[in-house]
C-alpha cells in the first residue's frame, strides 16, 4: 500500500491512444509501486483513454472544459479581418473558461501534487501560477 499517500493529479491533454497516453500510464504505475496515489484528469476523455487508466485501477476525472493551446492549428491571418478578431476573442475567452475549469477541478480533487503532461496545457499553467498553486510541468 502507499507509503506516503501523496496524491498526484496528472492532467492529460491527449485524446488518442498514443505515446503520451502510454508513457503516462507507465509513469503512474511506477509511482504507485513507490507509494504514491496517481490519478488522471482527461481533457479529451475518450472511451479508450478512460478504459486504459480505469482498467488498471487509476481514478479518472473527465475535464473537457479545460482547453489546450493547440500549437498545430496556427496559421496566417489578417489582423484587420473580423474573422481573425473573432478567433482571437474566442481563444482568449476559451482560456478564461479553461482556467476556471482548472481551478474547479483542483478544488474538487485536492491533490498534493499536480502534473501537467504537455506544454499545450498553457491555460492551465497560467491559472495555477496566478493562484500560487504549485505544479510540475
Amino acid at each position: 500500500m502507499a507509503k506516503n499517500g501523496k496524491r498526484i493529479l496528472f492532467i492529460q491533454h491527449a485524446s488518442a491512444m498514443g505515446g503520451s497516453a502510454y508513457s503516462l500510464l507507465l509513469l503512474m504505475r511506477g509511482l504507485r509501486k513507490r507509494g504514491f496515489n496517481p490519478e488522471v484528469a482527461l481533457v479529451r476523455p475518450t472511451t479508450e483513454l478512460c478504459s486504459l487508466y480505469e482498467n488498471v485501477g487509476f481514478p479518472i476525472y473527465k475535464a473537457p472544459q479545460i482547453e489546450i493551446f493547440a500549437h498545430t492549428t496556427g496559421g496566417w491571418a489578417r489582423i484587420d479581418s473580423w474573422k481573425s478578431i473573432y478567433q482571437l476573442w474566442r481563444t482568449f475567452y476559451g482560456w478564461r473558461v479553461s482556467q476556471q475549469a482548472t481551478l474547479r477541478l483542483i478544488n474538487s480533487t485536492k491533490p498534493d501534487i499536480i502534473h501537467l503532461n504537455s506544454v499545450v496545457l498553457l491555460p492551465t499553467a497560467i491559472a495555477l501560477l496566478r493562484n500560487k498553486i504549485p505544479f510540475v510541468w
